[in-house]
């Protein structure tokens, strides 16, 4: 028997090694992977006093930048702000996420217009197409009559007999 893996999971597609952000820098993928990784995966989870809905998530420039932090050479390698605004946007122009400031207009406005006294405290993501990612069903394949336990196992017996 073996032992569960705690923490939950995320399904892929291998279709994603065909797609564009596959030729894009390997940061890219690892943002994507992050994004869908650490999205709510039901609805109703409450994160910093908002309900977040499915495929949803709260998070902030620092917070994804040591996310996607990285060592080379002993060194820690960190994505600036601009270069994590890049991705976002290239994520959402590829229709894959939606970026919407978190504006928090509880400050003290002290004299000051009011436009001037909201304060960013986030940045709330939007995974698109959640739902299809992480659905089981659509990730089943032809079995083509055997059981599911060895569904993973046909190409190997294709190519084995072929060789034989």
């Amino acid at each position: 028997m073996t032992a569960e893996i705690p923490g939950g999971y995320t399904l892929w597609a291998k279709k994603v090694f065909q797609s564009p952000i596959y030729k894009k820098h390997p940061l890219y993928f690892k943002a994507f992977f992050w994004l869908v990784g650490n999205a709510a995966f039901t609805d109703g989870y409450a994160f910093k006093g908002r309900v977040l809905k499915r495929g949803q998530l709260i998070t902030t420039y620092a917070n994804f930048a040591d996310a996607l932090a990285y060592c080379f050479n002993r060194a820690v390698i960190k994505p600036s702000l601009k270069e994590i605004r890049i991705m976002l946007s290239w994520l959402e122009s590829e229709g894959m996420i939606t970026v919407e400031p978190l504006i928090d207009g509880t400050s003290p406005d002290w004299g000051r217009p009011s436009d001037l006294t909201r304060a960013y405290v986030g940045l709330l993501i939007t995974v698109i197409n959640y739902e299809t990612y992480q659905d089981v069903n659509l990730y089943k394949g032809n079995d083509w009559g055997r059981p599911s336990s060895a569904q993973g196992q046909i190409r190997n017996e294709c190519i084995n007999n072929d060789l034989n």
